[in-house]
């Protein structure tokens, strides 16, 4: 039944004994079909895609490659180095690729080392220098202390030794003589007690080189001692 005739149903009476058509129940919302099943779309329509999401997807980097360990490092020579050690070096790779570096990484590893290695070395030769130095100013202090060749006598100890040395024809500034001034062995009191002592002897005349003549053994002299030779 249509409203329209519903609505003319309540002007018009019935026939006698005869009730007005009952109206249409009202429709029940809860039975009300399900439009995607009328669609005949069993699946709920997707959900618009977020552009925020789409951003963060095209933005993931892609992924890195796994590391290559080579079985045998070549590592670049350090400015300042001749060449890289080879034992030190087959001692260092196992500790590298436990690492897991490749051959890049750790050739980023060999300036650091040399640094390490220069600036120890540089440690070790100035710890020589300042060692050399401080036994040149303690040998200096302990000759000018000497009663015997320092005090009052360390004129004439300087003058005995270099009477020596001139007399074996070593020169100032040359040979021995250089190499005792430049490592500081020309201070040391007991090289100074010797060789002035040398010098007084030969200003006393008791060390004249060559005045001493060997006379030269027989056969039998140089093979058997004194007591073997001949009786006279």
């Amino acid at each position: 039944m249509t409203a329209a005739e519903r609505a003319l149903g309540r002007f018009l009476r019935a026939p006698d004994g005869h009730d007005p058509a009952p109206a249409d129940p009202p429709a029940d919302p809860s039975a009300a079909p399900d439009p995607t099943i009328l669609n005949n779309d069993p699946t709920p329509a997707d959900p618009p895609a977020d552009p925020k999401a789409a951003d963060l997807k095209a933005a993931d980097p892609a992924p890195a490659e796994p590391a290559t360990v080579p079985e045998k490092y070549e590592l670049t020579v350090p400015d300042g180095f001749e060449g890289i050690d080879s034992d030190v070096l087959a001692e260092a790779t196992p500790v590298l690729k436990e690492l897991n570096l490749t051959n890049e990484q750790a050739d980023k590893l060999t300036p650091i080392a040399a640094q390490l290695v220069k600036k120890t070395m540089d440690r070790a030769e100035q710890a020589v220098t300042d060692r050399a130095i401080q036994n040149r100013k303690d040998w200096a202090e302990a000759f000018d202390k000497d009663e015997k060749i320092g005090g009052a006598n360390k004129e004439q100890t300087i003058k005995d030794a270099a009477k020596a040395f001139d007399h074996y024809g070593l020169k100032k500034g040359e040979g021995l003589r250089l190499l005792l001034d430049e490592s500081g062995l020309g201070n040391h009191p007991d090289l100074i007690r010797f060789v002035s002592a040398v010098g007084r002897d030969l200003a006393e005349g008791t060390h004249d080189r060559g005045s001493h003549v060997t006379t030269p053994k027989t056969p039998e002299g140089a093979l058997y001692g004194p007591e073997f030779q001949p009786k006279g």
